[in-house]
C-alpha cells in the first residue's frame, strides 16, 4: 500500500547539512532571504509539507519550496507513473514506468536539496483522508492539487480542525487556479513599497533629545563639521525653530523654506563661500521629515481596532495577542506613536557619530520592545496562558514591523 504507515510522523531532520554554517546557508538561500527576509527564511525552514497527487502543478509546487529550503516533505499519491506522465512532469523518467508515483517524485526532489527531508506514502488522498485523518495533524502546509470539490472540502475541515494551513492547486492545461483556505490571513511582514523613516525629530526622546543638544556646531573641527548626520543637524534646527515659534513647527511653505534656510546657514564658508557639505544637503532634502512625521495607516487602523485584538482569550492567536499588547502600548508608554523600528537610514557621517546615533535608536527600540513584552506577558497571563509563550525574539520582530501589519479575512475557500 505504501512505503510507510499513513499514521507515521515525519521524521525529525536537521534542516542544516552536517558542517553547514550559517554563512553557507546565506549563500545558499541569498535569493530568497533577498524576498522574504531572514525571519522569513527561518519560517520557511521550519516547514512540514504534504502534497496530495504528484501531478505536473503539485510537484513544481513542491520543487519551489524545497529548493528554498523547507524542513521536511510528504508525498501522498497512489497512482503509478504511465507514459502519459512523461510527457507532463519532468520529475518523472521512463525509468520509474509502473513504479509508485510518489515514490520517483520524492527521490527527484530530494536530490534538489540535500538538506530537506522527503518521504512519500503509496495511497490516494481520497483514502488516507478517510482511514487516518490525524495523519495531517504534524504538517505546517498541506497542499492539495486536482482534487474533486468533496475531496477539497474534507481535507478543508481536517485542515481547520488541526490548525493546518491549506492551499488548493487546480491546473486545466494553461489556466489554472490558487485559493488558500483559511480563516483569515495576519500579515506582519506586509513588504510595503515605501520604506518609512522613523527618526522622531519633532518629538525626540529625552535621550535622543540631550545627544543632539550635547553638539556644539560652531566648535567642531571641520572634517567633523561635515559629517555631522544630518538627523542631528534636523533635530538642532527643530529645537531651535520651536524656540522661535512658540512650540510650533513650520506648516506653510514660507515657513518650510525659512527652516531649510536656517539648516543652510549654518555650512561652513570660506572667503563667504559655503562648503559643499553633503550632510547639509542631505538635511534639507529630508527636511520634510520634520514636520510630516509617519502615521499609522488606514490599513495598521483597522487591525488595531479589530474585534480581536479587544478580547483576549485562551484561543486567541499570538498575532492578536501582540496587536492587544501594541495598542496598550500606544495608549501609555508610547503616548499615540508606534514602537520605535530602531533602525536608521544610511547618512553622510563619520563612522563614529553614525554608530553613537545608530545605538540611541536602537536603545529605545529594546525599551519599546520591553514595554510591549509586559503587555504580552499580562495579556498572556490574564487568559490563562504561559506569560512567556511568546519568546522576546518574536515580539521585538512585531514591533520592528508593527507599521505595516495586515489583516485579510477570507472565506471558506476564497481565492
Amino acid at each position: 500500500m505504501s512505503e510507510e504507515s499513513p499514521s507515521a510522523e515525519v521524521s525529525p531532520h536537521s534542516n542544516a547539512v552536517s558542517g553547514e554554517t550559517s554563512m553557507d546557508k546565506s549563500k545558499r538561500y541569498d535569493r530568497g532571504i533577498r524576498v522574504w527576509g531572514a525571519h522569513g527564511q527561518e519560517a520557511l525552514e521550519a516547514a512540514k509539507v504534504c502534497l496530495l497527487n504528484a501531478g505536473p502543478t503539485g510537484t513544481e509546487a513542491l520543487k519551489n519550496l524545497v529548493l528554498g529550503g523547507i524542513h521536511s516533505f510528504t508525498i501522498v499519491d497512489g497512482a503509478k507513473v504511465t507514459p502519459p506522465d512523461l510527457g507532463n512532469n519532468y520529475l518523472l523518467t521512463a525509468d520509474g514506468l509502473g513504479m509508485p508515483r510518489a515514490q520517483c517524485a520524492a527521490e527527484c526532489l530530494k536530490e534538489l536539496n540535500e538538506s530537506v527531508s522527503g518521504s512519500y506514502v503509496e495511497e490516494t488522498p481520497r483514502s488516507l483522508m478517510t482511514s487516518s485523518p490525524e495523519f495531517f495533524k504534524p504538517f505546517t502546509l498541506v497542499i492539495a492539487t486536482q482534487l474533486g470539490e468533496t475531496d477539497a472540502v474534507t481535507i478543508d475541515g481536517i485542515c481547520r480542525q488541526h490548525g493546518v494551513k491549506l492551499v488548493l492547486l487546480r491546473s486545466y492545461g494553461l489556466l489554472g487556479y490558487v485559493r488558500p483556505s483559511v480563516p483569515e490571513m495576519c500579515v506582519t511582514e506586509s513588504k510595503p513599497d515605501n520604506k518609512v523613516d522613523d527618526l522622531r525629530l519633532s518629538n525626540p526622546w529625552p535621550e535622543l533629545a540631550a545627544h543632539a543638544a550635547a553638539l556644539d556646531l560652531s566648535a567642531t573641527q571641520e572634517h567633523v563639521h561635515s559629517h555631522v548626520p544630518y538627523a542631528l543637524l534636523l533635530l538642532k534646527a527643530t529645537k531651535h525653530w520651536k524656540e522661535e515659534h512658540g512650540g510650533k513647527l513650520p506648516s506653510s511653505y514660507p515657513e518650510r523654506t525659512a527652516f531649510k534656510d536656517l539648516v543652510n546657514s549654518w555650512q561652513r564658508h570660506v572667503d563667504g563661500i559655503p562648503l559643499d557639505e553633503e550632510n547639509f544637503t542631505e538635511a534639507i532634502s529630508n527636511a520634510h521629515k520634520v514636520w510630516a512625521p509617519p502615521s499609522v495607516s488606514s490599513e495598521l487602523q483597522a487591525v488595531l481596532d479589530d474585534p480581536c485584538a479587544a478580547s483576549i482569550t485562551q484561543q486567541s492567536p499570538d498575532f492578536w495577542v501582540l496587536v492587544a499588547a501594541l495598542r496598550r502600548f500606544i495608549e501609555q508608554e508610547g503616548e499615540g506613536q508606534l514602537p520605535l523600528e530602531g533602525s536608521i537610514p544610511d547618512m553622510h557621517a563619520s563612522t563614529q557619530q553614525y554608530l553613537d546615533l545608530q545605538r540611541i535608536y536602537r536603545a529605545k527600540a529594546d525599551a519599546d520592545a520591553a514595554a510591549v513584552q509586559a503587555h504580552t506577558r499580562a495579556l498572556l497571563e490574564a487568559a490563562g496562558r504561559d506569560p512567556g509563550a511568546i519568546p522576546l525574539p518574536d515580539i521585538k520582530h512585531f514591533c520592528k514591523h508593527a507599521r505595516s501589519l495586515r489583516h485579510v479575512e477570507l472565506e471558506v475557500g476564497s481565492s
